[in-house]
């Protein structure tokens, strides 16, 4: 009888040959190839959950957080500034997995004014608690103002 070889099952796909795919690095580490095939696994569940992705797309986002002492109520866990915070976090790390070109500000609205924590930028901005915390209301009318003159050297785009 002839031997053939024996054909793996396509869930076995994925498995064969995995020790060419691990490489160490200059220390004896594996950890920069594991997390590139994380990378890449998460970029493709990303990719086939939102359809269409473009990714060479520019994007200016500026995200505005009250800053007022509303956000220090304690309604959520240990309060509404430093969940949203924490949030904020998620939100930006994605955004640049999402839309790898894109700059993103953050503007804290406070003390009956606004003030830009951040310029627009195409890294991750560092959030920072005492910075957005404040005493007194928030300041929505004055919010578009600074939006507009940030963002005056962005080019126009017609429609």
């Amino acid at each position: 009888m002839d031997e053939e070889p024996e054909r793996t099952k396509r869930w076995e796909g994925g498995y064969e040959r995995t020790w060419e795919i691990l490489k160490e690095d200059e220390s004896g580490s594996l950890k920069a190839t594991i997390e590139d095939i994380l990378f890449k696994a998460k970029r493709k569940r990303v990719f086939e959950h939102h359809g269409q992705v473009r990714l060479g797309m520019m994007r200016h986002l500026y995200v505005v957080v009250d800053g007022s002492r509303t956000m220090e109520d304690q309604d959520l866990k240990p309060n509404r500034l430093t969940c949203t915070l924490k949030l904020l976090e998620y939100f930006v790390e994605e955004y640049f997995d999402q839309n790898p070109i894109s700059q993103i500000g953050i503007i804290v609205t406070k003390s009956k004014r606004a003030e830009k924590l951040t310029e627009l930028s195409d890294t991750c901005p560092d959030t920072q608690a005492e910075k957005c915390s404040s005493s007194s209301a928030a300041s929505r009318p004055v919010t578009p103002l600074i939006f507009m003159t940030s963002s005056r050297h962005i080019p126009r785009h017609p429609r």
